[in-house]
């Protein structure tokens, strides 16, 4: 059978600009209004002053009120954001058109296309960087939730294709992520992006030189920015957008339709994936450290007062495939990343019953942070100060 399998590249510094940048060059970036798209956006602008075609569901203001907006609104506010970003790129040799349209919608990115080439003339590349984060486990989403989750990328993906497939252009990217092929409780996410990179190999088969990137977490975008925290491990590793920029005029060089781009040891990562049991309530995860400590029973009738750092204490070695722990030891310093967190979260809700969202684990990374936090959670809802005692011993801490 075929298995996946991956090999450590080495990217040399590509040339300034990229072999394959046109000067002046026509680019078409879906979800250009995001953190990645402005990014890109903002990278060729001043490499190439390139003509830039931002294609976005939501619109902006109208030009001519830009300055208006910006007289009455904070600085930090998303649309005063991609408003400073845009005048930036222009600032920079840049030209900007910012297109309202769903890309999942073949007839509006038709039609939006249309107005970009009538604009700026042929087009020479597209990025695909459209989507919306994964931050809720598939077994809490809804049916349409996850459908929103699949459009923009998914179907989005397969709309571009059609609307562009009498151009031959230089390069098509996909702004995939490393959750396609780490995996996670955020299945529609993982599998959206999966799409992406599937895509690609097949459109590579047909000659179109398509490239899917399975980013790593960004500073400026997605949970990194939500979390408010300058000390986290999981942003201290993030890539900052000067890096990824830099890794996409890289990758623009590869002779592959896929790229897979890590901050931390990936093939450590792929060790530690989750893989789903027959149990579809069940999961484990496989390391190379052996067999994972087993949890200790809730039923046992008498419990210390430091007993919920013994518990977390010994889901960090199931998790992180480690063999001791120490109540200050970081989480991300341990090998853990937002997919594992995001499993070691559904454990302490199942275990302790309370609802603990991503960021606290950015917040306290630490199993003493996190034992304090639960306690608290648990007096806030009534309960006894010592969680453990309180749970139920059905519950189930798989």
């Amino acid at each position: 059978r075929w298995v996946q399998s991956f090999q450590r590249m080495h990217l040399d510094a590509s040339p300034s600009p990229p072999a394959a940048l046109r000067p002046g060059g026509a680019y078409l970036i879906t979800g250009g209004l995001g953190g990645i798209g402005l990014a890109l956006a903002g990278y060729l602008g001043r490499t190439v002053q390139a003509k830039l075609a931002l294609l976005s569901r939501t619109a902006l203001p109208e030009r001519h009120q830009w300055q208006a907006w910006l007289d009455a609104h904070l600085p930090d506010e998303k649309i005063s954001t991609q408003i400073h970003a845009i005048q930036k790129v222009e600032s920079e040799g840049g030209q900007v058109m910012v297109v309202s349209a769903d890309v999942a919608n073949f007839a509006e990115v038709s039609k939006a296309i249309e107005v970009v080439e009538r604009e700026f003339g042929t087009l020479h590349g597209v990025i695909h960087a459209a989507g919306i984060p994964g931050d809720v486990s598939i077994r809490l989403r809804s049916g349409s939730a996850a459908d929103a989750m699949l459009s923009p990328k998914a179907k989005g993906a397969l709309v571009l294709r059609q609307a562009i497939a009498d151009r031959k252009l230089d390069f098509l990217i996909f702004c995939s992520s490393l959750s396609s092929l780490l995996g996670g409780t955020q299945a529609d996410y993982a599998g959206a992006n999966a799409f992406l990179d599937a895509m690609a190999h097949r459109l590579w088969q047909c000659g179109v030189r398509a490239i899917s990137i399975n980013w790593d977490a960004w500073k400026e975008v997605g949970m990194a920015v939500q979390a408010h925290s300058s000390n986290d491990g999981l942003l201290s590793r993030a890539l900052t957008p000067d890096e990824g920029v830099q890794i996409f005029a890289r990758v623009l060089e590869v002779q592959s339709p896929q790229v897979a781009v890590a901050t931390t040891d990936f093939e450590v990562a792929l060790r530690h994936r989750p893989r789903v049991a027959a149990d579809a309530h069940r999961s484990e995860l496989t390391a190379s450290s052996g067999p994972v400590a087993e949890l200790p029973s809730v039923a046992e009738p008498t419990r210390a007062a430091d007993e919920v750092e013994q518990v977390l204490a010994q889901i960090w070695k199931e998790l992180l495939g480690v063999k001791q722990v120490m109540p200050y030891d970081n989480f991300f310093d341990l090998g853990g990343h937002s997919l594992l967190g995001t499993r070691l979260l559904e454990k302490l809700r199942a275990r302790f019953q309370v609802e603990l969202p991503l960021r606290s684990l950015l917040e306290v990374p630490t199993i003493a942070g996190m034992a304090e936090r639960i306690r608290s959670l648990s007096w806030a809802m009534g309960r006894s100060r010592d969680p453990v005692a309180a749970t139920s011993p059905s519950t189930d801490v798989s």
